[in-house]
């Protein structure tokens, strides 16, 4: 199987680090259009990025929920999330 080939700055020849910018990280040369992803594309990686954010977000509250609901007995929690003790 051939080995791909890594893109490259046309100014300094170094490795395009991020497609998503249209700027070489090292030289600061503007690069071609064919070294970066169009608008179309940058918009589509954006948007699946945010998605997958938030389903980690979300993944991640419903943990810290289902934590905080077994550590919490004999009392309760309100809106910030502190803990009142039954009996005060």
């Amino acid at each position: 199987m051939p080995k791909s080939k890594t893109l490259r700055c046309q100014d300094c020849d170094r490795p395009i680090v991020n497609r998503l910018i249209d700027n070489c990280l090292y030289c600061g040369e503007i690069l071609t259009i064919e070294l970066t992803f169009n608008d179309e594309q940058k918009d589509r990686l954006r948007k699946k990025e945010m998605r997958e954010l938030e389903a980690s977000r979300k993944a991640r509250l419903e943990r810290e929920d289902a934590q905080a609901n077994t550590l919490v007995s004999g009392g309760t929690v309100d809106n910030w999330g502190l803990f009142f003790p039954d009996g005060i």
